[in-house]
């Protein structure tokens, strides 16, 4: 008599939409359980957790697969992603470490919100040439924002000793 092979899960397919956002932006995540052929097992019934490249990711919380889920489960807005320029998403079988999978997203900073120091001044010694100092404008969640077009100016705030600021200009790239 004949009869169905029914494979198991082997890999998850996951994808992000969008795949390209803003730092800090919503993307739906969609984990599918699929054989070792490429296709999809109706019947996976794991529990999946996910990770992510970016220390600021929100993910859903571990899910158990149903079998009303059919392989698929769509998570609507189930993903913020906050650090630049590039994350991976993991999705894993918290019971089989051999069924998992990724996908990659484009970060964009956001809009600029802050000054941050990227080249601190160090070692500096009273009447002496202050070592290079650079600052870069940021996106709230600490992202360098390279095509900002804002003007920055130093200013000394204490300045018993009559210091000057020299030099400057415009750096491109967050450089300056």
């Amino acid at each position: 008599p004949a009869f169905d092979v029914l494979a198991g899960a082997t890999q998850l397919h996951v994808q992000l939409t969008p795949s390209t956002l803003t730092a800090g932006g919503v993307a739906d995540l969609q984990v599918t359980a699929l054989d070792g052929n490429g296709n999809v097992v109706p019947t996976y019934v794991g529990t999946v957790s996910f990770s992510a490249s970016d220390p600021l990711a929100t993910l859903p919380a571990d899910y158990t697969f149903t079998p009303a889920d059919a392989g698929t489960k769509l998570f609507p807005g189930g993903v913020t992603l906050r650090t630049a320029p590039s994350v991976t998403v993991t999705a894993f079988d918290t019971q089989n470490s051999g069924i998992f999978g990724f996908t990659s997203a484009t970060v964009n900073p956001a809009a600029a919100t802050q000054l941050a120091f990227t080249l601190q001044p160090v070692g500096a010694v009273a009447n002496a040439t202050m070592p290079t100092v650079r600052v870069g404008i940021e996106d709230q969640f600490g992202n360098l924002v390279t095509n900002a077009t804002n003007t920055v100016t130093l200013t000394i705030g204490t300045n018993p000793g009559g210091g000057t600021l020299s030099g400057g200009g415009v750096r491109p790239d967050g450089q300056g």
